[in-house]
């Protein structure tokens, strides 16, 4: 039985349109770039914390690798297979 046959495809339009304007980089102040994106510091930082949290996962979970210790913890989902 072929399912496929007998289905009806309805293609739509509508009138209405939504436009978000997103800023190019010249058009955003200092502050707004400080609140949108990390510096170099925030960046280190959160490199360092990150590697520390891997390596206390590790601690606990000594029969995993450093790759599936990070999948574990960043990449939500990757567990439930």
């Amino acid at each position: 039985m072929n399912f496929c046959k007998n289905r009806i495809k309805k293609l739509t339009f509508n009138s209405i349109v939504r436009v978000m304007l997103i800023p190019c980089g010249r058009e955003i102040d200092i502050e707004m770039k400080n609140l949108l994106w990390w510096n170099n510091k925030e960046l280190k930082d959160f490199c360092i914390s990150a590697m520390d949290e891997v390596e206390t996962y590790l601690l606990y979970n000594s029969h995993i690798t450093r790759k599936q210790a990070m999948k574990y913890l960043y990449q939500p989902g990757y567990n439930e297979n």
